[in-house]
């Protein structure tokens, strides 16, 4: 049982949840600077939100090994091959979350007005459908045109909304703005992934993006994500007159790296670069904006 644990915490991915949980507290951070509110219960909020998003790396990695994706000997995705996890103990694992979730959102917002509860429970609803169906058949968003991406849109895109709204009950458009940097640079990571495993999402019949738009074009993509995440920082640097926000320029070096490194069409190791670049630039956007 106790291998089985480590099996799916294994399963999480520390990388993958440094994006969301900086993503998340991007919003929190500049709700508390705006409103002065902090929920009371914002720590089981946290493991809420982070929950739903384990279920997609989770289900990834389950949902590779039950197709033929992954192949034992080759594959650095070992959750479902060295811990003796099988279909039940996954299920086991949503079923519970999901639970855990909706006792956590009864009672973390019990003070909110009715509406504002409704609208915190079609959100973690959205959350869960897409972190779910991003890899689960028949719909697997993962495996069609553009689908990754989509999904992004509507999981990683609603973070910086919902740490600021999860945290003050107030809902802002600006919000919204305040992620555009994380969300975007979210999508730079999934372009790199489908680029990487453009041979494994073959050989379990996905038609990604990376195939449409093939190397070339999918690298100019690569570029522009970056682009669009340094010219909106630098935007909501002059909005919220906090230069300090714009501390994550300390990475362009970095990024123009993995940039050739796109373009040149070596992707040995890029997720693991992406997954870094992301995770500094967002924890570099959090110091910027403690420092107002």
């Amino acid at each position: 049982m106790f291998r089985k644990v480590q099996g799916i915490i294994h399963g999480f991915r520390l990388k993958a949840s440094v994006m969301s949980f900086t993503n998340f507290s991007v919003g929190v951070f500049f709700s508390f600077q705006e409103t002065g509110i902090l929920n009371p219960s914002l720590f089981s909020i946290y493991v809420m939100v982070m929950t739903i998003f384990t279920f997609a790396v989770v289900l990834n990695s389950y949902c590779d090994w039950e197709l033929g994706v992954d192949d034992e000997k080759t594959t650095s995705n070992r959750m479902m091959f060295d811990y003796g996890l099988e279909k039940k103990d996954i299920l086991r694992y949503i079923i519970g979350g999901t639970i855990s979730i909706f006792i956590i959102y009864l009672r973390a917002f019990s003070h909110f007005p009715l509406m504002e509860r409704l609208i915190v429970f079609f959100i973690i609803c959205q959350l869960i459908f897409f972190s779910v169906i991003y890899n689960m058949p028949p719909i697997r968003f993962k495996k069609r045109l553009f689908g990754a991406e989509l999904a992004v849109v509507f999981s990683y895109g609603l973070l910086s909304f919902c740490g600021y709204f999860f945290n003050s009950g107030v809902i802002t458009i600006d919000s919204f703005y305040y992620g555009i940097p994380c969300f975007v640079l979210v999508t730079l990571t999934i372009t790199g992934n489908l680029l990487h495993d453009v041979e494994d999402d073959a050989r379990g019949g996905s038609y990604s993006s990376a195939m449409y738009l093939g190397p070339v074009i999918s690298s100019y993509l690569f570029d522009l994500w970056i682009l669009i995440a340094f010219t909106s920082l630098f935007f909501i640097s002059q909005v919220k007159n906090n230069m300090f926000i714009n501390l994550p320029f300390i990475l362009i070096p970095y990024f123009y790296f993995i940039s050739q490194r796109v373009r040149n069409h070596n992707l040995k190791n890029i997720k693991y670069y992406d997954y870094a670049a992301v995770s500094m630039f967002n924890i570099l956007y959090l110091v910027g904006i403690n420092c107002a």
